[in-house]
C-alpha cells in the first residue's frame, strides 16, 4: 500500500488521456446546510477556501493546498457518478436501505458542464496508469484520514514532466470510490479555466419536490433514498 508521500527522486512520468471538445461533465454545485458556501456562479473552487482548518479535513481527495494553491472543479462523466461522489461520502449500509437527511441536498443543484477544447488529464484509470504513477489503488481508494497525503501526490503529477511537449495537464481523471463503473475527474482552474464552462442544457435544483422525485428514482438503484423535509406547523 503506497501510502508514503511522493517520491523526490525526479518529475513524475504519468500516462495521459484526452478528453475532447464537446464533452460533457456532472457537477452537483452548492454545499449541504451547516458548511460554509460554495462561491458562485465560477465552477472552479477557489484555494483561499483551503486556507481555512475546516477545510483542509473536509475536503476532497485531490484538492489544492496552502503549499499549491489553484482554482479546481470536480466533476464526473455521468450523473449518478458526481451524485455519489458527494452524496454518499461515508454512507454505511446499517440496513437494506441506506437513507440520507434533506439537509444533505439543502441548496444543492445538479448542474451539465461542456469543455470547450480537448484537455489532457493525468489518469489513474488502469494499473499501468497507476504504476506510472508510481502508485496503486490505494491512491484513488483510501479514506478521507489519509487525503493530506493523496493531496501531495496530486501535486506531484500536476507538475509532472511533460514528455510529449503537450504542456502541463489540465486535471486528473480516476474509477469513482462509491460508484465503481464511473469516472469522475479534477480540473485545475489555472490551466483550463478558460475551456469548462456551464451548459445550457443542464441545470437540475435538488432540494425542491420535482428535484427529490428525481433524486430518489436516481439513488433507488443504490438503495439510498433522501428524506424529505418535514412541513413546518401550522402557525
Amino acid at each position: 500500500m503506497p501510502a508514503g508521500v511522493p517520491p523526490k527522486d525526479g518529475q513524475a512520468q504519468p500516462r495521459y488521456q484526452e478528453v475532447p471538445a464537446g464533452t460533457l461533465l456532472w457537477r452537483v454545485t452548492g454545499v449541504a446546510d451547516g458548511q460554509s458556501p460554495e462561491p458562485e456562479p465560477s465552477l472552479f473552487r477557489s484555494p483561499v477556501r483551503d486556507m481555512e482548518e475546516d477545510s483542509l479535513r473536509w475536503g476532497g481527495r485531490f484538492d489544492a493546498t496552502p503549499d499549491c494553491p489553484y482554482p479546481y472543479c470536480y466533476a464526473a462523466f455521468d450523473d449518478l457518478t458526481a451524485l455519489c461522489e458527494v452524496l454518499l461520502r461515508d454512507v454505511p449500509f446499517n440496513s437494506p436501505q441506506r437513507y440520507l437527511p434533506a439537509s444533505a441536498v439543502t441548496g444543492r443543484s445538479l448542474v451539465l458542464l461542456e469543455t470547450l477544447r480537448p484537455l489532457r488529464l493525468v489518469s489513474l484509470l488502469a494499473a499501468a496508469d497507476l504504476a506510472a504513477a508510481r502508485q496503486d489503488t490505494w491512491l484513488v481508494h483510501t479514506d478521507h484520514t489519509n487525503y493530506p497525503v493523496t493531496r501531495l501526490w496530486a501535486h506531484w503529477l500536476r507538475d509532472g514532466e511533460d514528455t510529449a511537449g503537450q504542456g502541463p495537464p489540465a486535471g486528473l481523471v480516476w474509477p469513482s470510490k462509491r460508484h465503481p463503473s464511473g469516472q469522475a475527474v479534477l480540473l485545475f482552474g489555472d490551466r483550463c479555466g478558460d475551456a469548462v464552462t456551464y451548459s445550457p442544457f443542464g441545470a437540475r435544483p435538488l432540494d425542491d419536490e420535482a428535484g427529490l422525485d428525481w433524486l430518489n428514482r436516481r439513488l433507488s438503484l443504490l438503495r439510498t433514498r433522501v428524506n424529505r423535509p418535514r412541513a413546518r406547523p401550522a402557525a
